[in-house]
């Protein structure tokens, strides 16, 4: 498995309260949103913020940026890609 890091400047927003139920309902407990420049992107599957680590859980393109919805990860980057 290869560790890859990148720094891309990213806003944190909250869940919006419906899809946080929603994503809820299917065993998922979001966390947070991170929302990027669409270019930046390249499909990565787990983030990493202030130290804490995201599982993608949905990508929502729109133009010039994209909404990564995120479950919180425990455990080390190589756990987290499982």
């Amino acid at each position: 498995m290869i560790k890859c890091e990148r720094e891309v400047f990213a806003n944190k927003k909250s869940v919006q309260m419906e899809e946080h139920y929603t994503a809820y309902q299917y065993g998922l407990d979001t966390r947070a949103v991170f929302e990027i420049r669409t270019e930046e992107y390249n499909e990565e599957r787990v983030i990493k913020h202030d130290e804490k680590y995201y599982t993608v859980v949905r990508v929502r393109e729109g133009g010039d940026f994209v909404d990564l919805t995120c479950t919180k990860r425990h455990g080390v980057f190589e756990e987290a890609r499982a």
